[in-house]
């Protein structure tokens, strides 16, 4: 992984997580979660690819869902509605972590 904090950090987290949420979904119910690795890059534009990949392979797992799993046992005490709104969750708060800090670059490089 990059240096942690790095805006680098957070692309290269986020995507990680990505994969990561998506397993324990195809995979729920579970107590103990996959070991999911790493990103195979430390490449800014090979992390954002892979990034928009693992995004878009969480959402076909959610959108494969039917109705009625949602109300179903996840992971971390959590059911499958439980579960995806906590990852959102996350990956909006990285996201909005890596836009404060371009924000604070730009006023004070600018």
């Amino acid at each position: 992984m990059p240096t942690p904090g790095t805006v680098l950090w957070q692309i290269a987290h986020l995507e990680h997580s990505a994969r990561h949420y998506a397993e324990i979904i195809r995979q729920r119910p579970m107590s103990e979660e996959p070991i999911t690795p790493p990103p195979s890059t430390r490449v800014l534009e090979d992390l954002l690819t892979a990034l928009y990949q693992a995004h878009a392979h969480f959402r076909e797992v959610i959108a494969e869902l039917a109705e009625n799993d949602v109300n179903q046992p996840c992971a971390r005490g959590m059911n499958v509605a439980e579960f995806i709104r906590m990852a959102v969750r996350h990956s909006t708060w990285r996201a909005s972590q890596i836009a404060t800090v371009r924000r604070l670059y730009r006023y004070h490089c600018c």
